[in-house]
C-alpha cells in the first residue's frame, strides 16, 4: 500500500502557479506576526509528510551536510528547520514585493566587503560572475543587487514550471534581466561580462549533465557551465549566499573572489574553478545548514531508495 505521507499537499500548492499569488495575497492582507505563524504552521505540515519527494530530498541533503545517517532522528528537526526557513524567505519576498522599494530595503542588504569587491572590479572594467548558493533568500539577494544600483543578468533554469514560472514573473516586474539558460542567454552573458558587467547564477543545484565534483567529501554531478563562461570572458568569480539576519531581513555575503585559472586545457580550468567555488560554498553551508534550501537530492546514493 502506498504511503499516504508520500503526497505533500502543502508542497504541491507552494510549487504550483497559484502558490506565489496566494503568498502575495497573504503578505498584503495578513499582519506580519500572524503571517509568520501561518508560514511556520504550513512548513511543519509539509515536514510531517516524511515520505514525500520534497522531505526525502531535504533529509538526504541534510544528512550529508551534517554528517549523519539518513535515519538519524535528529534529522526530523533539521528538515523542519529547513522548511521553516523556506517559508520565511518566501514571506519576506512577498512582503517586499507587496509593499514596494521601502520594504525591499528593509528586507535585504549587501555585506560591505561583498559590495566593495563587485564595485571595485566593475570600476576597473572587469566583469563579475556571482556564483550563488540557494541559501536564505536567493530572490531577495537578486532584488537587493538591483536596488543597490548593481543591475545583473540572472541566468535562470530553463523550462520553468509551476511556481518557478510565477516567481519569474515577479522577478521581471522588479526589472531583473532574467534569462533562462540557452545559447542566446550565454552569449549575452559573455558580452556583459566582457564589458565589465554583472551576471548572477545559482551553482549548487545538481545537474545530470554537469561535472563530477567533490562536495562535502562526496562526488556529485554539479554545474560547471558558469565556470566555462567566466573563463572565456576573463571574469572575476564571487561565491555568494544570502543569509537570514534577524526576524525580518537578509544579508548577501561572499567568499574570497576567485581568479579563473590560466591553463591551456579549458575544460580542466572550468573544473578547477567550479571545484573552488563549491569549496567556498561548502564552508558557508556547513556554518548555516538550516538555511540551505536545496530541494533536489544532490547525492542520490544517500537516499535509502531511488525517489519515485
Amino acid at each position: 500500500m502506498a504511503d499516504k505521507r508520500a503526497f505533500n499537499p502543502v508542497a504541491a500548492l507552494a510549487n504550483s502557479r497559484v502558490g506565489p499569488a496566494l503568498g502575495l495575497t497573504i503578505a498584503r492582507t495578513v499582519p506580519y506576526r500572524y503571517a509568520r505563524r501561518l508560514a511556520r504552521w504550513l512548513a511543519d505540515r509539509a515536514a510531517a509528510r516524511s515520505g514525500s519527494r520534497l522531505v526525502r530530498a531535504v533529509r538526504a541533503n541534510q544528512a550529508v551536510v551534517r554528517g549523519l545517517p539518513y535515519g538519524e532522528p535528529r534529522l526530523d528537526d533539521a528538515v523542519c528547520a529547513v522548511l521553516r526557513q523556506a517559508a520565511h524567505s518566501h514571506l519576506v519576498l512577498f512582503r517586499a514585493v507587496a509593499r514596494g522599494a521601502g520594504a525591499l530595503k528593509e528586507a535585504g542588504c549587501l555585506a560591505p566587503e561583498f559590495e566593495a569587491t563587485i564595485r571595485g572590479a566593475m570600476a576597473s572594467g572587469r566583469g563579475v560572475l556571482v556564483a550563488g548558493a540557494h541559501m536564505g533568500s536567493f530572490d531577495v539577494a537578486m532584488l537587493t543587487l538591483g536596488e543597490r544600483g548593481l543591475p545583473a543578468q540572472v541566468l535562470a533554469y530553463h523550462n520553468p514550471e509551476g511556481s518557478y514560472k510565477a516567481l519569474n514573473a515577479i522577478r521581471l516586474r522588479f526589472g531583473l534581466d532574467l534569462t533562462p539558460i540557452s545559447l542566446a542567454a550565454l552569449r549575452k552573458a559573455h558580452r556583459r561580462l566582457s564589458q565589465g558587467g554583472l551576471v548572477v547564477t545559482g551553482v549548487d543545484r545538481p545537474d545530470p549533465s554537469g561535472e563530477d565534483l567533490e562536495f562535502f567529501g562526496r562526488r556529485a554531478l554539479m554545474p560547471a557551465g558558469y565556470a566555462r563562461l567566466a573563463l572565456q570572458a576573463g571574469a572575476l568569480v564571487l561565491p555568494a549566499a544570502c543569509l537570514r539576519k534577524g526576524d525580518y531581513g537578509y544579508q548577501v555575503v561572499g567568499g574570497p573572489p576567485i581568479e579563473p585559472p590560466q591553463i591551456a586545457d579549458s575544460r580542466q580550468g572550468a573544473r578547477m574553478l567550479a571545484q573552488e567555488v563549491l569549496k567556498q560554498l561548502e564552508r558557508i553551508i556547513a556554518e548555516h545548514p538550516s538555511q540551505w534550501l536545496m530541494f533536489f537530492p544532490v547525492w542520490p546514493e544517500s537516499l535509502p531508495q531511488a525517489l519515485p
